[in-house]
């Protein structure tokens, strides 16, 4: 008899201490504020005409702009991919050469709160994302655990060819891109 009990007992307490174990995670993680996937365009053509009157080979992106753009590709590539987990929201923060990203995610029922560090550089006509880790709450941990590899990102592909980059410089909150023009081919693209 009592060691019938002792059969029942241990796996029962092993999926109650489980239960419990789970429960308290997915209530760790459990977002603490609301974040969005909702961006506002860009005005490009304030920003070209601005270039073009200044004669300036270079536009800058304030934080927010970068927000939006980053939200805007998130929005794009979700729609692409068929992932397992779905972002809810997000928001871009950047800092010299640091893009911090906090998002919102959602795996089946489970939604979790976390953010994910990168480091950006520009080598080779390239905009390099490369993740250096993952918070959660006050813990860190590897971005491996989360599968996030290092972005490349051809900013180029969004301009037109007459437009070639020639450097990305990261300020405090903004982000410098240097380029060159073909000028006489501008006003043609500009009617």
């Amino acid at each position: 008899m009592r060691k019938k009990r002792w059969i029942i007992g241990i796996p029962l307490l092993l999926a109650v201490v489980l239960a419990a174990a789970v429960a308290g995670f997915i209530s760790y993680i459990r977002p603490t504020h609301e974040l969005s996937l909702s961006y506002e365009e860009i005005d490009w053509e304030g920003k070209l005409l601005g270039i073009v009157q200044s004669g300036e080979t270079a536009l800058t992106l304030s934080e927010e702009e970068i927000n939006n753009l980053c939200k805007k590709g998130l929005a794009e590539r979700a729609a692409e991919e068929g992932v397992s987990y779905t972002i809810e929201g997000a928001d871009f923060h950047l800092n010299g050469n640091q893009l911090s990203a906090d998002a919102i995610v959602k795996w089946g029922p489970v939604r979790g709160e976390g953010t994910a560090y990168f480091a950006l550089s520009f080598e080779n006509g390239r905009l390099i994302m490369t993740p250096q880790s993952v918070k959660i709450r006050n813990h860190a941990f590897s971005p491996s655990l989360f599968k996030l590899k290092t972005i490349q990102i051809d900013p180029g592909q969004y301009l037109p060819e007459l437009v070639q980059i020639t450097k990305i410089s990261f300020g405090e909150h903004e982000m410098k891109i240097g380029f060159s023009i073909d000028w006489m081919l501008l006003p043609g693209l500009l009617k």
